[in-house]
Protein backbone atom coordinates (compact mmCIF):
# COMPACT_ATOMS: atom_id res chain seq x y z
CA UNK A 1 0.00 0.00 0.00
CA UNK A 2 0.96 3.58 -0.88
CA UNK A 3 1.40 6.13 2.05
CA UNK A 4 2.22 9.98 1.45
CA UNK A 5 2.52 12.36 4.68
CA UNK A 6 3.41 16.17 3.62
CA UNK A 7 4.75 18.68 6.31
CA UNK A 8 4.73 22.44 6.02
CA UNK A 9 7.76 23.84 8.01
CA UNK A 10 8.39 27.40 7.92
CA UNK A 11 11.76 28.50 8.47
CA UNK A 12 13.60 31.53 9.32
CA UNK A 13 15.97 31.98 6.93
CA UNK A 14 16.28 30.36 3.27
CA UNK A 15 18.03 27.61 2.45
CA UNK A 16 19.25 28.77 -0.98
CA UNK A 17 20.50 25.28 -2.99
CA UNK A 18 17.79 25.94 -5.85
CA UNK A 19 18.26 28.77 -8.59
CA UNK A 20 15.98 30.03 -11.21
CA UNK A 21 13.75 32.82 -12.78
CA UNK A 22 11.50 33.04 -15.12
CA UNK A 23 9.76 36.33 -15.21
CA UNK A 24 7.99 37.68 -17.79
CA UNK A 25 9.44 40.28 -20.74
CA UNK A 26 7.07 43.36 -19.47
CA UNK A 27 7.18 45.11 -16.16
CA UNK A 28 4.80 46.95 -14.02
CA UNK A 29 7.00 50.43 -13.67
CA UNK A 30 4.51 50.82 -10.58
CA UNK A 31 5.10 48.22 -8.57
CA UNK A 32 7.73 47.87 -6.05
CA UNK A 33 8.14 45.18 -3.50
CA UNK A 34 7.46 46.62 0.13
CA UNK A 35 10.09 44.10 1.57
CA UNK A 36 13.14 45.38 -0.57
CA UNK A 37 16.24 42.61 -1.10
CA UNK A 38 18.75 45.64 -1.11
CA UNK A 39 18.28 49.10 -0.68
CA UNK A 40 19.63 50.62 -3.76
CA UNK A 41 21.26 49.67 -6.70
CA UNK A 42 24.21 51.68 -8.54
CA UNK A 43 25.03 51.64 -11.83
CA UNK A 44 28.43 52.46 -14.15
CA UNK A 45 28.42 51.73 -17.21
CA UNK A 46 27.91 52.38 -21.25
CA UNK A 47 25.07 52.53 -23.40
CA UNK A 48 24.01 49.19 -22.41
CA UNK A 49 22.34 50.07 -19.02
CA UNK A 50 22.37 53.96 -19.80
CA UNK A 51 18.87 54.99 -19.23
CA UNK A 52 18.92 58.61 -20.14
CA UNK A 53 22.26 59.97 -19.40
CA UNK A 54 23.15 61.22 -22.26
CA UNK A 55 19.64 63.07 -22.65
CA UNK A 56 21.96 65.97 -21.20
CA UNK A 57 24.86 65.41 -22.70
CA UNK A 58 26.46 67.22 -26.06
CA UNK A 59 26.57 63.84 -28.35
CA UNK A 60 25.98 62.20 -31.18
CA UNK A 61 25.36 58.66 -28.72
CA UNK A 62 21.42 59.23 -28.19
CA UNK A 63 18.39 56.76 -27.84
CA UNK A 64 15.83 59.62 -26.67
CA UNK A 65 13.58 59.43 -30.21
CA UNK A 66 11.38 56.79 -31.54
CA UNK A 67 11.52 53.72 -32.24
CA UNK A 68 13.91 53.72 -29.56
CA UNK A 69 11.88 53.30 -26.33
CA UNK A 70 8.92 51.85 -28.41
CA UNK A 71 7.90 48.80 -25.74
CA UNK A 72 8.89 51.31 -22.30
CA UNK A 73 5.99 52.38 -20.24
CA UNK A 74 7.23 56.22 -20.70
CA UNK A 75 8.48 55.70 -24.46
CA UNK A 76 11.92 56.63 -25.76
CA UNK A 77 13.76 57.82 -21.97
CA UNK A 78 17.26 57.13 -23.55
CA UNK A 79 17.45 53.51 -23.32
CA UNK A 80 18.97 52.38 -26.20
CA UNK A 81 16.74 49.54 -26.82
CA UNK A 82 13.28 48.58 -27.14
CA UNK A 83 12.04 48.63 -23.78
CA UNK A 84 13.98 47.34 -20.69
CA UNK A 85 17.72 47.62 -19.81
CA UNK A 86 19.64 44.78 -17.97
CA UNK A 87 19.08 46.85 -14.61
CA UNK A 88 15.92 47.84 -15.09
CA UNK A 89 14.84 43.93 -14.47
CA UNK A 90 17.59 43.21 -12.01
CA UNK A 91 15.83 46.59 -10.01
CA UNK A 92 12.32 45.54 -10.50
CA UNK A 93 13.21 41.73 -9.28
CA UNK A 94 15.11 43.44 -6.35
CA UNK A 95 12.37 45.01 -5.20
CA UNK A 96 13.44 49.02 -6.74
CA UNK A 97 12.29 51.10 -8.90
CA UNK A 98 13.82 52.08 -11.90
CA UNK A 99 16.92 53.57 -11.66
CA UNK A 100 17.25 56.92 -12.70
CA UNK A 101 19.74 58.83 -14.82
CA UNK A 102 22.70 61.10 -12.51
CA UNK A 103 21.92 63.93 -14.76
CA UNK A 104 18.57 64.24 -15.12
CA UNK A 105 17.91 64.74 -11.21
CA UNK A 106 17.97 67.95 -9.55
CA UNK A 107 19.56 68.86 -6.46
CA UNK A 108 16.94 68.35 -4.09
CA UNK A 109 16.15 65.08 -5.56
CA UNK A 110 19.78 63.90 -5.62
CA UNK A 111 19.51 64.76 -2.13
CA UNK A 112 16.76 62.68 -1.22
CA UNK A 113 17.35 59.71 -3.41
CA UNK A 114 17.73 56.56 -1.50
CA UNK A 115 17.02 53.44 -4.10
CA UNK A 116 20.29 53.97 -6.23
CA UNK A 117 21.27 55.99 -9.22
CA UNK A 118 22.23 55.18 -12.94
CA UNK A 119 25.77 57.03 -13.88
CA UNK A 120 26.36 54.90 -16.87
CA UNK A 121 26.52 57.15 -20.18
CA UNK A 122 26.57 55.87 -24.20
CA UNK A 123 29.64 55.75 -25.97
CA UNK A 124 31.56 55.96 -22.20
CA UNK A 125 34.62 53.33 -21.62
CA UNK A 126 37.30 52.62 -19.22
CA UNK A 127 39.40 55.13 -20.52
CA UNK A 128 38.85 58.65 -20.74
CA UNK A 129 39.39 58.98 -24.31
CA UNK A 130 37.33 56.49 -25.41
CA UNK A 131 34.07 57.41 -27.66
CA UNK A 132 34.51 61.36 -27.37
CA UNK A 133 35.12 61.13 -31.35
CA UNK A 134 30.94 61.13 -31.16
CA UNK A 135 30.52 63.88 -28.29
CA UNK A 136 30.90 63.84 -24.71
CA UNK A 137 30.03 61.25 -22.44
CA UNK A 138 30.69 60.41 -18.93
CA UNK A 139 33.76 58.47 -18.94
CA UNK A 140 34.04 56.00 -15.97
CA UNK A 141 36.42 58.48 -14.22
CA UNK A 142 33.59 60.67 -14.08
CA UNK A 143 30.81 58.03 -12.98
CA UNK A 144 32.99 57.05 -9.93
CA UNK A 145 33.54 60.80 -9.39
CA UNK A 146 29.98 61.54 -9.13
CA UNK A 147 29.32 58.10 -7.32
CA UNK A 148 31.51 59.92 -4.20
CA UNK A 149 29.78 63.41 -4.56
CA UNK A 150 26.53 61.12 -3.98
CA UNK A 151 28.18 59.48 -0.86
CA UNK A 152 29.67 62.67 0.33
CA UNK A 153 27.20 65.41 -0.03
CA UNK A 154 23.69 63.96 -0.86
CA UNK A 155 23.36 60.57 0.63
CA UNK A 156 24.39 62.29 4.41
CA UNK A 157 20.52 64.44 3.74
CA UNK A 158 18.49 61.52 4.21
CA UNK A 159 20.58 59.04 6.50
CA UNK A 160 22.47 61.54 8.08
CA UNK A 161 25.57 59.56 9.93
CA UNK A 162 28.26 57.69 9.07
CA UNK A 163 27.28 54.84 10.36
CA UNK A 164 23.92 54.82 8.68
CA UNK A 165 25.52 55.47 5.23
CA UNK A 166 27.98 52.38 5.65
CA UNK A 167 25.50 49.87 6.50
CA UNK A 168 23.78 51.03 4.09
CA UNK A 169 26.39 51.04 1.11
CA UNK A 170 27.30 47.75 2.43
CA UNK A 171 24.11 46.47 1.53
CA UNK A 172 23.71 48.09 -1.77
CA UNK A 173 24.71 46.59 -5.27
CA UNK A 174 27.16 48.52 -7.90
CA UNK A 175 26.12 47.28 -11.42
CA UNK A 176 29.93 47.73 -13.28
CA UNK A 177 28.88 47.20 -17.46
CA UNK A 178 31.55 48.84 -19.60
CA UNK A 179 34.57 48.00 -22.57
CA UNK A 180 33.61 47.89 -25.50
CA UNK A 181 33.74 51.14 -26.44
CA UNK A 182 37.54 51.16 -25.99
CA UNK A 183 37.64 49.03 -28.69
CA UNK A 184 34.81 49.94 -30.91
CA UNK A 185 35.01 53.52 -30.37
CA UNK A 186 39.21 54.07 -29.46
CA UNK A 187 41.36 50.68 -30.43
CA UNK A 188 39.45 49.73 -33.81
CA UNK A 189 39.54 53.08 -35.06
CA UNK A 190 43.49 54.12 -36.04
CA UNK A 191 42.14 57.56 -37.69
CA UNK A 192 40.86 58.94 -34.85
CA UNK A 193 43.03 57.26 -32.13
CA UNK A 194 45.83 56.41 -31.33
CA UNK A 195 45.82 53.76 -28.90
CA UNK A 196 46.82 50.72 -31.14
CA UNK A 197 49.73 52.49 -32.73
CA UNK A 198 51.20 52.19 -28.81
CA UNK A 199 49.85 48.98 -27.54
CA UNK A 200 49.97 45.57 -28.68
CA UNK A 201 46.33 43.54 -27.85
CA UNK A 202 47.60 41.99 -25.08
CA UNK A 203 49.28 45.42 -23.90
CA UNK A 204 45.76 47.45 -24.41
CA UNK A 205 43.31 44.46 -22.34
CA UNK A 206 46.06 44.64 -19.62
CA UNK A 207 46.08 48.46 -19.84
CA UNK A 208 42.25 48.53 -19.61
CA UNK A 209 42.03 45.80 -17.07
CA UNK A 210 44.40 47.79 -14.95
CA UNK A 211 42.28 50.77 -15.36
CA UNK A 212 38.84 49.30 -14.31
CA UNK A 213 40.41 47.69 -11.36
CA UNK A 214 41.49 50.99 -10.15
CA UNK A 215 38.19 52.32 -10.54
CA UNK A 216 37.01 49.30 -8.67
CA UNK A 217 39.31 49.86 -5.77
CA UNK A 218 37.95 53.49 -5.70
CA UNK A 219 34.23 51.97 -5.39
CA UNK A 220 35.44 49.88 -2.23
CA UNK A 221 37.20 52.68 -1.14
CA UNK A 222 33.94 54.98 -1.60
CA UNK A 223 31.86 52.54 0.50
CA UNK A 224 30.87 49.59 -2.07
CA UNK A 225 31.19 45.92 -0.89
CA UNK A 226 28.88 44.18 -3.90
CA UNK A 227 29.42 44.03 -6.77
CA UNK A 228 28.20 42.53 -10.15
CA UNK A 229 31.16 43.22 -13.00
CA UNK A 230 29.73 41.86 -16.56
CA UNK A 231 32.41 41.29 -18.96
CA UNK A 232 32.90 41.84 -22.66
CA UNK A 233 30.48 40.68 -24.98
CA UNK A 234 31.23 39.52 -28.93
CA UNK A 235 31.48 42.77 -30.40
CA UNK A 236 32.79 41.04 -33.18
CA UNK A 237 29.20 39.81 -33.74
CA UNK A 238 27.71 43.29 -33.93
CA UNK A 239 25.77 44.12 -36.75
CA UNK A 240 28.07 47.21 -36.94
CA UNK A 241 31.12 45.33 -36.97
CA UNK A 242 29.89 42.52 -39.51
CA UNK A 243 28.82 44.82 -42.11
CA UNK A 244 32.19 47.78 -41.42
CA UNK A 245 34.48 45.27 -42.78
CA UNK A 246 35.93 44.28 -46.24
CA UNK A 247 35.98 41.88 -47.20
CA UNK A 248 32.83 40.40 -45.39
CA UNK A 249 33.43 37.67 -43.03
CA UNK A 250 32.52 34.43 -44.51
CA UNK A 251 31.34 33.72 -40.96
CA UNK A 252 28.38 35.11 -38.91
CA UNK A 253 31.61 37.40 -36.56
CA UNK A 254 34.86 38.94 -37.14
CA UNK A 255 36.91 36.73 -35.34
CA UNK A 256 39.73 38.86 -34.66
CA UNK A 257 37.93 41.30 -32.72
CA UNK A 258 36.22 38.53 -30.39
CA UNK A 259 39.62 37.59 -30.22
CA UNK A 260 40.52 41.06 -28.34
CA UNK A 261 37.63 40.85 -26.64
CA UNK A 262 39.09 37.63 -24.93
CA UNK A 263 41.96 38.99 -23.72
CA UNK A 264 40.31 41.62 -21.53
CA UNK A 265 37.59 39.18 -20.07
CA UNK A 266 40.65 36.77 -19.03
CA UNK A 267 42.33 39.43 -17.66
CA UNK A 268 39.05 41.05 -16.00
CA UNK A 269 38.37 37.21 -14.72
CA UNK A 270 41.49 37.48 -12.51
CA UNK A 271 41.36 40.49 -11.64
CA UNK A 272 37.91 40.16 -9.60
CA UNK A 273 39.81 36.70 -7.78
CA UNK A 274 42.30 39.28 -6.80
CA UNK A 275 39.75 41.63 -5.52
CA UNK A 276 37.69 39.17 -3.49
CA UNK A 277 40.50 38.01 -1.86
CA UNK A 278 42.45 41.85 -0.80
CA UNK A 279 39.78 43.90 -0.57
CA UNK A 280 37.83 42.69 3.05
CA UNK A 281 34.84 42.37 3.04
CA UNK A 282 33.90 42.91 -0.41
CA UNK A 283 31.74 40.11 -3.00
CA UNK A 284 32.47 40.06 -6.54
CA UNK A 285 29.99 38.68 -8.95
CA UNK A 286 31.25 37.97 -12.46
CA UNK A 287 28.73 38.51 -15.23
CA UNK A 288 29.05 35.65 -17.85
CA UNK A 289 27.61 36.63 -20.85
CA UNK A 290 30.19 36.02 -24.00
CA UNK A 291 29.75 32.53 -24.56
CA UNK A 292 26.12 32.15 -24.81
CA UNK A 293 25.57 35.46 -27.16
CA UNK A 294 28.03 34.07 -29.21
CA UNK A 295 26.70 30.82 -29.64
CA UNK A 296 23.23 32.58 -30.65
CA UNK A 297 25.32 34.66 -32.88
CA UNK A 298 26.33 32.15 -34.41
CA UNK A 299 23.33 29.92 -35.18
CA UNK A 300 20.80 32.14 -33.83
CA UNK A 301 17.53 29.66 -35.33
CA UNK A 302 18.47 27.26 -32.60
CA UNK A 303 17.55 30.14 -29.85
CA UNK A 304 14.83 31.42 -31.41
CA UNK A 305 16.28 34.44 -33.24
CA UNK A 306 14.50 34.05 -36.50
CA UNK A 307 15.48 37.84 -38.02
CA UNK A 308 19.18 36.25 -37.51
CA UNK A 309 21.51 38.89 -36.70
CA UNK A 310 20.27 41.81 -38.79
CA UNK A 311 18.97 44.71 -36.50
CA UNK A 312 15.28 44.99 -36.35
CA UNK A 313 15.38 48.73 -36.79
CA UNK A 314 16.76 50.92 -39.62
CA UNK A 315 20.03 51.98 -38.84
CA UNK A 316 21.74 54.87 -39.88
CA UNK A 317 24.92 54.04 -42.72
CA UNK A 318 27.18 56.76 -40.49
CA UNK A 319 26.20 56.28 -36.45
CA UNK A 320 24.41 52.21 -36.55
CA UNK A 321 21.95 53.82 -35.03
CA UNK A 322 18.47 53.57 -35.18
CA UNK A 323 16.97 56.41 -37.78
CA UNK A 324 14.54 58.56 -36.20
CA UNK A 325 10.65 57.46 -36.06
CA UNK A 326 11.19 54.32 -38.68
CA UNK A 327 8.97 51.39 -38.13
CA UNK A 328 10.79 48.80 -36.86
CA UNK A 329 10.92 44.79 -37.03
CA UNK A 330 6.92 43.77 -36.54
CA UNK A 331 8.58 40.47 -33.90
CA UNK A 332 10.67 41.97 -31.64
CA UNK A 333 11.63 38.93 -29.63
CA UNK A 334 12.83 36.91 -32.92
CA UNK A 335 15.83 39.71 -33.36
CA UNK A 336 19.08 39.50 -31.29
CA UNK A 337 20.18 43.42 -31.94
CA UNK A 338 17.47 46.13 -31.56
CA UNK A 339 20.11 48.31 -33.70
CA UNK A 340 23.85 47.84 -34.86
CA UNK A 341 25.45 47.99 -31.48
CA UNK A 342 22.80 47.03 -28.78
CA UNK A 343 20.71 44.16 -27.57
CA UNK A 344 16.85 43.88 -28.07
CA UNK A 345 15.25 43.68 -24.69
CA UNK A 346 14.33 40.09 -24.90
CA UNK A 347 17.89 39.49 -24.64
CA UNK A 348 18.38 41.69 -21.69
CA UNK A 349 15.84 40.02 -20.08
CA UNK A 350 17.76 36.53 -20.67
CA UNK A 351 20.91 38.06 -19.32
CA UNK A 352 19.17 39.38 -16.43
CA UNK A 353 17.49 36.41 -15.63
CA UNK A 354 20.29 34.37 -15.72
CA UNK A 355 21.94 36.96 -13.54
CA UNK A 356 19.36 36.86 -10.87
CA UNK A 357 18.50 33.56 -9.78
CA UNK A 358 19.64 31.16 -12.35
CA UNK A 359 23.04 29.34 -12.31
CA UNK A 360 25.01 29.88 -15.37
CA UNK A 361 25.39 33.65 -16.14
CA UNK A 362 26.57 34.95 -12.75
CA UNK A 363 29.21 33.17 -10.81
CA UNK A 364 30.42 32.14 -7.86
CA UNK A 365 26.82 33.29 -6.92
CA UNK A 366 23.92 35.07 -8.34
CA UNK A 367 21.93 38.36 -7.61
CA UNK A 368 19.59 37.54 -5.66
CA UNK A 369 22.55 35.37 -3.35
CA UNK A 370 24.38 38.69 -3.57
CA UNK A 371 21.41 40.77 -2.20
CA UNK A 372 20.36 37.88 0.67
CA UNK A 373 24.06 37.67 1.53
CA UNK A 374 23.57 33.60 0.52
CA UNK A 375 26.65 31.58 -0.34
CA UNK A 376 25.92 28.21 0.03
CA UNK A 377 26.26 25.48 -3.00
CA UNK A 378 24.65 22.32 -3.94
CA UNK A 379 27.91 20.92 -2.21
CA UNK A 380 27.47 22.23 1.39
CA UNK A 381 24.96 19.42 2.74
CA UNK A 382 27.91 17.57 4.48
CA UNK A 383 29.28 20.48 5.85
CA UNK A 384 25.98 21.87 7.70
CA UNK A 385 24.63 17.69 8.76
CA UNK A 386 26.93 16.29 11.13
CA UNK A 387 26.34 18.83 14.21
CA UNK A 388 22.67 17.30 14.20
CA UNK A 389 24.06 13.66 13.39
CA UNK A 390 26.59 10.90 15.14
CA UNK A 391 27.78 11.15 11.73
CA UNK A 392 27.83 11.57 7.88
CA UNK A 393 29.88 9.99 4.89
CA UNK A 394 29.44 11.06 1.65
CA UNK A 395 30.12 7.73 -0.54
CA UNK A 396 29.35 9.38 -3.79
CA UNK A 397 28.87 13.16 -5.68
CA UNK A 398 29.55 16.72 -4.27
CA UNK A 399 25.81 17.31 -2.94
CA UNK A 400 24.24 17.69 -6.05
CA UNK A 401 22.27 15.75 -8.27
CA UNK A 402 23.17 11.98 -7.63
CA UNK A 403 24.82 12.11 -4.28
CA UNK A 404 24.77 8.96 -2.33
CA UNK A 405 25.29 9.99 1.30
CA UNK A 406 25.52 7.16 4.84
CA UNK A 407 23.97 8.84 7.71
CA UNK A 408 24.04 7.67 11.22
CA UNK A 409 21.80 9.08 14.04
CA UNK A 410 22.16 9.74 17.81
CA UNK A 411 21.76 6.55 19.86
CA UNK A 412 18.25 5.43 20.17
CA UNK A 413 16.66 7.00 17.08
CA UNK A 414 14.15 5.20 14.84
CA UNK A 415 15.91 4.48 12.44
CA UNK A 416 19.39 4.27 13.07
CA UNK A 417 21.00 4.61 9.97
CA UNK A 418 20.20 4.65 6.09
CA UNK A 419 21.57 5.25 2.71
CA UNK A 420 19.65 7.83 0.70
CA UNK A 421 20.38 9.22 -2.58
CA UNK A 422 19.59 12.45 -4.29
CA UNK A 423 17.61 11.31 -6.81
CA UNK A 424 15.58 15.05 -8.44
CA UNK A 425 17.09 18.25 -8.72
CA UNK A 426 14.52 21.00 -9.67
CA UNK A 427 15.97 24.29 -9.89
CA UNK A 428 13.19 25.82 -11.54
CA UNK A 429 10.86 24.82 -8.54
CA UNK A 430 13.13 24.80 -6.32
CA UNK A 431 12.67 21.27 -5.57
CA UNK A 432 14.92 18.09 -4.61
CA UNK A 433 13.80 14.58 -3.91
CA UNK A 434 15.75 12.30 -1.86
CA UNK A 435 15.53 8.48 -1.40
CA UNK A 436 16.58 5.94 0.90
CA UNK A 437 18.33 3.16 -1.00
CA UNK A 438 19.90 0.86 2.02
CA UNK A 439 19.02 0.19 5.64
CA UNK A 440 16.89 2.61 7.36
CA UNK A 441 12.99 1.81 6.83
CA UNK A 442 13.92 -0.39 4.20
CA UNK A 443 14.85 -2.97 6.94
CA UNK A 444 11.65 -2.27 8.68
CA UNK A 445 9.49 -3.73 6.18
CA UNK A 446 9.29 -0.68 4.11
CA UNK A 447 9.60 -1.08 0.39
CA UNK A 448 10.10 2.24 -0.79
CA UNK A 449 10.75 5.60 1.14
CA UNK A 450 11.16 8.63 -0.34
CA UNK A 451 11.67 12.41 0.80
CA UNK A 452 10.73 15.79 -1.26
CA UNK A 453 11.45 19.66 -0.51
CA UNK A 454 10.12 22.25 -1.99
CA UNK A 455 11.82 26.04 -0.76
CA UNK A 456 8.83 29.20 -1.23
CA UNK A 457 11.15 32.36 -0.67
CA UNK A 458 9.26 34.80 1.12
CA UNK A 459 12.57 37.18 0.61
CA UNK A 460 15.90 37.72 2.00
CA UNK A 461 14.86 36.54 5.64
CA UNK A 462 12.21 33.83 5.59
CA UNK A 463 11.23 30.94 3.55
CA UNK A 464 8.16 28.45 3.40
CA UNK A 465 10.17 24.90 3.37
CA UNK A 466 7.07 22.20 1.81
CA UNK A 467 8.76 18.69 2.70
CA UNK A 468 6.79 15.09 1.69
CA UNK A 469 7.48 11.27 2.77
CA UNK A 470 6.12 9.03 0.34
CA UNK A 471 6.49 5.66 0.81
CA UNK A 472 4.92 1.85 0.31
CA UNK A 473 4.70 -0.78 2.33
CA UNK A 474 2.78 -4.37 2.56
CA UNK A 475 -0.22 -4.16 4.19
CA UNK A 476 0.77 -6.65 6.99
CA UNK A 477 3.52 -4.58 8.04
CA UNK A 478 2.00 -1.12 7.72
CA UNK A 479 0.69 -0.89 11.83
CA UNK A 480 3.98 -1.58 12.85
CA UNK A 481 6.09 1.00 10.50
CA UNK A 482 4.07 3.77 9.83
CA UNK A 483 3.77 5.29 13.11
CA UNK A 484 7.20 5.20 13.15
CA UNK A 485 7.45 7.79 10.01
CA UNK A 486 7.79 11.42 11.42
CA UNK A 487 8.63 14.62 9.83
CA UNK A 488 11.51 14.67 12.86
CA UNK A 489 14.42 13.74 10.32
CA UNK A 490 13.30 15.99 8.00
CA UNK A 491 12.93 18.63 10.65
CA UNK A 492 16.34 18.20 12.14
CA UNK A 493 17.97 19.06 8.76
CA UNK A 494 16.24 21.82 7.96
CA UNK A 495 17.53 23.33 10.82
CA UNK A 496 20.49 22.52 10.43
CA UNK A 497 20.78 24.04 7.22
CA UNK A 498 19.02 26.97 8.29
CA UNK A 499 21.38 27.48 11.33
CA UNK A 500 24.74 27.11 8.78
CA UNK A 501 22.80 29.63 6.53
CA UNK A 502 22.29 31.93 8.95
CA UNK A 503 26.02 31.46 10.06
CA UNK A 504 26.92 32.29 6.55
CA UNK A 505 24.89 36.04 7.15
CA UNK A 506 26.99 37.04 10.02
Amino acid sequence: MKYSLVFIILSFFLINQFSSANKGLVLASSVVHANKLAPALYVFGDSVVDSGNNNYLNTLAKGNYKPYGIGFPNGASGRFTNGYTIVDYLAAWLGLPFVPPYLGLSKVQKSKITTGINYASGAAGILPESGTATGDNLSLEKQVNYFKDTVQFDLPKSLKTRKNISTYLAKSIVVVVIGSNDYLNNYLQPTRYNSSKIYTPQQYGAHLVSTLKQHLKNMYHIGARKFLVFEMGPIGCLPSVVNSVNPRPITACVEGINGLVKIFNFGVTNMIQELRSTLKGSTFVYGDVFENTYHQAITPLKYGFSGGNAPCCSVSNMSSLCIPNQTPCKNKNAYHYWDGFHPTQRVNHEIANGCFRGSSTCFPINVYQLACNLRITSGCRPKIIPSSYEKVEVLEGDGGLGTVVHIVHHPGSVPLSYTQKIVTVDNHKRFQEIQQIEGGYLEMGVTFYMESFQVIEKGCDSSVVKSMVRYEVPDDSAPKVSHLITPEDQLTRIKAGVKYALSLKK
